[in-house]
């Protein structure tokens, strides 16, 4: 049986990674500008938009 210690370890180990990820993720959608946000409530929601509709609209 695996120690209660190593799952602690291992949960927090798994968490920051897909923290990281989310980060970084994020951060390179927004150098590249594609992104909206729609805000609900406290929560804040992006997603990408295509540059195709984009210069469409300019």
């Amino acid at each position: 049986m695996i120690p209660h210690a190593a799952i602690i370890e291992r949960r927090e180990r798994v968490f920051l990674v897909t923290t990281g990820l989310f980060l970084c993720a994020m951060a390179l959608v927004r150098v590249i500008g594609i992104t909206r946000f729609i805000q609900i409530g406290p929560l804040a929601l992006a997603f990408t938009v295509s540059t195709c509709s984009r210069q469409r609209q300019q």
